[in-house]
């Protein structure tokens, strides 16, 4: 019993924090050392990797729209509109492409990390100052995005990899910063959520049946953070239309100081 109240506690902050930009994965390493829940870094990491399989529903769903809309217009009898969504669909490709080769190339490396919760709190540290940078984008741009913008927020979500750096909140500040719509950056960052975490998903399949946690357990874990995530994806992109991503650069750089205590101390 003690056990399943964990994993749904380290679901509801995975559907809450893959959202707000605060890092789900920085806050679920946190979790399971304080909880106790850690019992191999390879196992946490598939665990890790499921509960983001059902924020990756979340996404799906709330952008079912957008999705059914790109692809209905691939067919579409309208050049204009083919053409359009082909481009935006290559666009999430070719930003999805920095962090697959990285992903590939230094997968252990990233999978040590989850085992590592002094250098996420240190990783926490950066979250905060990358919202607050979110705050000097101009809300006079308006672009839209190109092949090079979308390759440049393709490179910034490269650092989202380490647990404690957010990927939302590297991807849609780095997409202000840009130049590109609140609104858009927004959705293009979630965009490119779904290939990140479906291809690190596909990779990963096999450790999900090698963990430790019972399938049940697991199950009751993907479907809360599924329920939460898209509650939290709705609020988070409120925040991010009216230009206040940054008001949760504090929240992070107080929980990277009392992690860093409690690390310390206890």
């Amino acid at each position: 019993m003690y056990e399943a109240f964990n994993m749904i506690i380290i679901a509801i902050i995975q559907g809450i924090t893959e959202f707000i930009p605060v890092s789900s994965s920085g806050h679920i390493v946190l979790a399971q050392h304080f909880t106790g829940m850690s019992v191999d870094a390879e196992s946490d990491f598939a665990v890790n990797i499921l509960l983001h399989m059902g924020t990756f529903v979340a996404v799906i769903y709330i952008y079912r729209m957008t999705i059914m809309e790109l692809f209905k217009n691939l067919v579409s009898k309208d050049a204009q509109e083919q053409r359009e969504s082909f481009l935006y669909l290559w666009y999430i490709v070719l930003a999805s492409i920095p962090v697959g080769i990285v992903g590939i190339l230094f997968a252990d490396d990233f999978e040590a990390a989850f085992g590592n919760p002094f250098f996420v709190s240190l990783m926490l540290f950066i979250t905060a100052a990358i919202l607050f940078a979110s705050r000097f984008g101009s809300v006079k741009d308006a672009g839209i995005i190109t092949a090079k913008t979308a390759l440049l927020i393709g490179l910034a979500q490269v650092f989202a990899l380490f647990p404690g750096i957010s990927r939302s909140g590297t991807t849609i500040t780095a997409a202000i910063l840009l130049g590109i719509t609140r609104e858009e950056a927004g959705r293009f960052s979630f965009m490119i959520f779904l290939p990140a975490i479906g291809g690190a998903a596909l990779l990963k399949l096999p450790n999900i049946t090698q963990t430790d946690y019972s399938f049940a357990l697991l199950t009751i874990a993907f479907f809360t953070s599924l329920v939460v995530g898209i509650f939290a994806l709705k609020v988070l992109l409120k925040f991010v239309n009216k230009g206040k991503l940054y008001i949760f650069s504090p929240y992070c750089l107080v929980v990277a100081i009392l992690s860093l205590i409690s690390l310390q101390f206890l």
